[in-house]
This record gives C-alpha cells, structure tokens and sequence, in this order.
C-alpha cells in the first residue's frame, strides 16, 4: 500500500479516536467548578477569524492564561502560557504570511471542538515546524491537519494540533 494511502488512513484512524475518546479524556481531569455555557460553535468561529488574520493578539485574547498549545509533531515543544503562545503564534505566522486553510469537518462537544481541515502552503514556501525547516516545493499543496480545542468558561484552555508531515517531505523539492 502506498505511503501516502497508509498515512491518510491512520491521520483518520487518530481523529476518530480522538473524537470518540475525547469526552472521557476531557472530564477525566478534576472538576471544574461553576461552568458558563459555552456556544461553542460561535467559539469556534471567533477563534478561527483570529487565525484568518492572522491576529496574534486576538487570538492569544481568547485563550485561558495558563493555557496550553501542542502541536503534534517530534520536536516541537509544547506551549504553555500565554507569552509562549504569543511566541509561537508569531512565529507560525512570519513564516506563513499567507496563511490559509479549507474546513473539511466539525465536531462539536459540551466544551471541545475537533476541526479536520487542509492547510494551504505556496509554492516556495519553506515550512517551519518547531525545530524543523523544510525544503519548499515548486507548488502549492494542501496539508491534512486537525485542531482538538477544549474551551473553559468561554476561552481555550487546551489545543492540540496535527499535521500529516509526510505529506510536507513528499512535496520538498529534490
């Protein structure tokens, strides 16, 4: 079977678990105390306008204060607190000065969301990851990615991201 076949199926394979175990995961930890309904499609789509303009300091606004940021990929590390999340957002943002990406699927929960998508890098670009810097491709391509994002009392608390990097080494020029 192809690479790149068997790197979709498992990319699949990672979000619907995610989806089906993240209910139990999130509660898992103790609990939360007095709780404000939370319109997490409107979350959603507020924080999604932030990284559409790519505005660090709104985005870094609708996040808890000791909140965390994974992205997950080898090296990278977590970040955690708002400075570091600013740092990192800055630094996503330079290095992609086009940022642009295509919502494949939603799903919703009491306090998460789990967005599928495919994030757009131009033709030359070179991706940053972290500590990774890749080639750039003579096209533009499209990389499978998923945002899980728990919200607490209207903020995020907690994201975690994942990106199909096979799919960022195929496309490097040779």
């Amino acid at each position: 079977m192809p690479k790149q076949k068997t790197n979709r199926r498992l990319y699949a394979i990672t979000l619907m678990l995610a989806a089906l175990v993240l209910p139990k995961w999130a509660l898992a930890e103790e609990p939360q105390k007095e709780t404000v309904k939370q319109d997490i499609p409107a979350l959603l789509k507020a924080y999604g306008k932030t990284w559409a303009e790519q505005d660090v300091e709104a985005a870094v606004a609708l996040h808890t204060e000791d909140t965390v940021f994974r992205i997950m990929v080898a090296g990278v590390k977590p970040a955690k607190g708002k400075a570091e999340l600013r740092e990192l957002l800055t630094a996503i943002f330079t290095s992609m000065p086009n940022y642009a990406s295509t919502p494949k699927k939603v799903i919703i929960g009491d306090n998460y969301g789990v967005f599928e998508y495919d994030m757009h890098i131009e033709a030359n670009l070179v991706p940053r990851v972290g500590p990774h810097v890749f080639k750039p491709s003579d096209k533009p391509y499209s990389i499978p990615a998923a945002d899980i994002i728990i919200f607490e009392n209207g903020l995020v608390k907690e994201k975690v991201t994942y990106l199909d990097i096979e799919t960022v080494r195929a496309n490097q020029k040779h």
